[in-house]
């Protein structure tokens, strides 16, 4: 252990005589060891860890398809139940609503919160087979006229939100602006259920629509293929399914076709290609980075050539230069990884705080595993290879040639050359890929905010008002408020124009266009 402190020393005084070489290869290994780990942690638990749900290959999502091969067509609850007792390719359908998730004002005691509320049959989790981390799932009972509404709220709102408070059962948050809806919490889904995406809270359909008033909600089919169905089958059997529909009554589309996609691929959406770019580039960054501290050490060592003739001259044997290497480049590598764990750890943090809109299962990003494992192997046979590989073969040198300028120093150290040329090489060649693909996803963004879009969206702002609870289903008195809140708002100091909406543009294609 002596012999090990004294060794340490020993090389902290080499990084001493020399900071900017010690401190210019921590930073790079930590900048390229931070970055990938953080997007191997995104990469680990969004694309490649699988959701909470079993046989999750065997659950569809289904949807039909309009006229112009992009309107979306869904079903009212009558019809989904029709063709649910119909269906010959799944064993099991539930529904989801077919906008997704909708953010609604829910008061816990004197606390106001805003959760995505997401409309479920009762025998979502049964579908999926997903269970809970606690309580229990929602159940077809809990779906019926007269039942008491209950909700199952993710995992990232019961740690977030909730503290993780073990007992959270049973708490009850009201829902304002709808009659004094009040929800029991009955379960908390397991983390990495994140379906439909953004999530926060899963209620049965029946009770929220007789409490609330609204009847008419339109929904998309979560099934679970029989064992000899495919997707293109469950496909095939709900546009037959539409096209009777469209036949028998009058429609506000006309279905030509249906599409289906794997659980998977519907709470992926288009993030997988993005993330995997991403990624590609973060391995090709680290990849540089390795080369780059590769060169620097081919440095250091064809510089301290002399030193280790001297030592060799003085009796210092194989091991005892290999060991001084190895032990600069496992302190270069350490202090690098330390660098990058939190380098890596606040760019997760930001992530956490200013999330992308799209991103899904942000609960199951945590650091560790898998991508810290890849990245310190990649570092360290990095540094160990490009580090002790030529003190190794200055060392084998004989002594008296270390000492003197000779010709066989010279080819050495030519040799020594050549290998640094070819690193730089290999650095050239990669930043010019990511040079390339930073240009091109620079090119496309500057395209896409050149995109004339029919509108201007400076100076517009979308505000949420949640409205008091004691008015309950007066229509007339909620039309008087939204006047009142309108022409306030209109008469604040730099306000040009304001206007009313039911729901936010943009919410999606089909919206309120079925069969």
């Amino acid at each position: 252990m002596n012999r090990l402190v004294h060794d340490i020393e020993v090389a902290v005084r080499g990084f001493r005589r020399a900071p900017a070489f010690a401190a210019t290869v921590v930073l790079i290994l930590g900048l390229g060891i931070g970055m990938t780990v953080a997007m191997l942690t995104v990469s680990d638990a969004v694309l490649w860890r699988r959701l909470p749900v079993r046989d999750q290959d065997r659950v569809v999502v289904l949807w039909g398809v309009g006229e112009g091969a992009q309107t979306q067509l869904q079903l009212r609850l009558p019809q989904y139940e029709r063709f649910r007792a119909a269906s010959r390719t799944l064993s099991e359908a539930a529904a989801v609503p077919h906008w997704g998730v909708i953010p609604y004002p829910m008061a816990d005691g004197d606390r106001n919160l805003s959760l995505r509320h997401a409309l479920v049959t009762g025998n979502f989790f049964q579908t999926l087979g997903s269970t809970t981390a606690l309580g229990r799932p929602l159940q077809p009972a809990d779906d019926v006229v007269g039942a008491e509404p209950v909700m199952v709220i993710s995992h990232n709102v019961w740690t977030q939100q909730f503290a993780g408070d073990p007992n959270i059962i049973g708490r009850r948050l009201t829902m304002r602006g709808f009659r004094g809806l009040t929800y029991t919490i009955v379960g908390v889904a397991r983390a990495g259920l994140d379906y439909p995406v953004g999530t926060d809270v899963w209620a049965p359909v029946v009770p929220f629509t007789t409490i609330a008033g609204q009847s008419y909600v339109t929904v998309f089919v979560v099934g679970r293929l029989a064992p000899d169905a495919s997707p293109a089958m469950a496909r095939a059997e709900l546009f037959n399914f539409l096209r009777r529909a469209d036949e028998a009554s009058s429609n506000l589309a006309v279905p030509v076709g249906a599409a289906a996609q794997t659980l998977s691929e519907a709470v992926l959406g288009n993030v997988r290609p993005a993330l995997l770019v991403l990624t590609s580039a973060a391995l090709l960054l680290l990849l540089a980075a390795c080369l780059n501290v590769g060169n620097l050490l081919l440095l250091r060592a064809h510089g301290h050539t002399r030193e280790i003739g001297i030592r060799r001259a003085l009796g210092a044997g194989y091991g005892d230069i290999a060991k001084h290497v190895l032990l600069e480049s496992t302190l270069l590598a350490a202090g690098g990884g330390l660098l990058g764990l939190l380098v890596a750890l606040g760019l997760l943090r930001a992530l956490f705080v200013m999330p992308p809109a799209d991103l899904p299962r942000l609960d199951m990003i945590r650091l560790g595993g898998a991508p810290v494992t890849v990245a310190a192997l990649v570092t360290v046979v990095a540094v160990l290879l490009f580090g002790l590989g030529p003190a190794i073969a200055a060392a084998r040198i004989d002594p008296a040639a270390l000492l003197r300028v000779s010709s066989g120093s010279r080819g050495q150290s030519g040799r020594r050359s050549g290998l640094r040329h070819a690193l730089v090489g290999a650095q050239i060649a990669l930043a010019f890929v990511v040079l390339a693909g930073a240009g091109l996803l620079t090119r496309s963004l500057a395209r896409l905010q050149r995109l004339d879009l029919g509108f201007s969206s400076d100076g517009v702002s979308l505000i949420q008002i949640s409205l008091p609870s004691r008015l309950g289903g007066n229509q007339r008195e909620v039309l008087a408020l939204h006047e009142q809140v309108v022409a306030k708002f209109r008469a604040v100091p730099g306000v040009s124009g304001a206007t009313p909406l039911f729901m936010p543009p943009f919410v999606g294609e089909g919206f309120n266009v079925d069969i």
